[in-house]
């Protein structure tokens, strides 16, 4: 899939939230699917445009051409100008082209257990 046109905000995730807001890109979030949650919001032009991003991210109505959700495994982002990237709250650098993977279950955590006394 390619989506051109300008965004006022982009947001690619793996969480169940996002700021203590449950739901913004989807409910049913998979942490171990090896699949990335996106969210793309496009530039509004008019108060009407404004108003069917607002009806369709508050108020869970229909799908329009200026909110954009989907999975995927991984995206690669192009942009005419620089770009601030945010990476878990941290400013992440300017970039005009970011490629982001999901690397499914490529870390292994392990947790000993105490033993019994």
């Amino acid at each position: 899939m390619t989506l051109e046109g300008e965004f006022i905000f982009g947001m690619i995730t793996n969480t169940m939230s996002v700021g203590g807001f449950k739901g913004l890109v989807t409910q049913d979030v998979a942490l171990d699917d090896g699949e990335f949650e996106v969210l793309l919001i496009r530039t509004p032009k008019t108060a009407l445009d404004l108003t069917n991003i607002i009806n369709y991210m508050f108020l869970k109505e229909e799908p329009n051409e200026y909110v954009h959700k989907f999975r995927t495994r991984s995206l690669r982002i192009l942009s005419e100008e620089p770009i601030d990237w945010v990476l878990d709250g941290e400013f992440g650098g300017t970039r005009r082209e970011v490629n982001i993977t999901n690397l499914k279950k490529r870390v292994q955590i392990m947790r000993k257990t105490p033993k019994k006394q």
